[in-house]
């Protein structure tokens, strides 16, 4: 696995490969010392980051979590986790938000993730 840091690099792989994994640190860390302010501002970024994706033809974009971790709690909890697949065929919600995502009728457990996306 590398480890990639620039936009730019982020691009490149994208265009290069049929599968890329990322993971983002940023709202978990802010979850784990309780502050949701920062972890408001990370989920942010990250929705800023990744807008440019939808232009990539012939694309399938899957956005979740490992884990919750609820600023309030400071810590990881088994609380479900939203789950973003765009296109989006499985919903008619138009916001990735918790609230939202709750409205939605895909359900899974993080085991079958990946054979989900294979049918897709």
């Amino acid at each position: 696995m590398k480890i990639l840091k620039r936009n730019n690099e982020i691009k490149q792989v994208i265009n290069s490969k049929n599968n890329v994994y990322v993971q983002i640190k940023g709202p978990d860390t802010y979850g784990h010392i309780g502050d949701l302010k920062g972890k408001i501002r990370a989920i942010e970024k990250i929705d800023k980051m990744l807008k440019p994706l939808i232009n990539i033809k012939n694309t399938v974009i899957c956005v979740t979590s490992d884990h919750a971790t609820p600023w309030q709690l400071k810590r990881h909890s088994n609380d479900p986790v939203p789950i973003l697949i765009y296109p989006n065929k499985y919903s008619s919600t138009m916001r990735f938000t918790e609230q939202e995502c709750k409205k939605g009728i895909l359900r899974l457990e993080g085991k079958d993730l990946m054979k989900f996306m294979q049918k897709l």
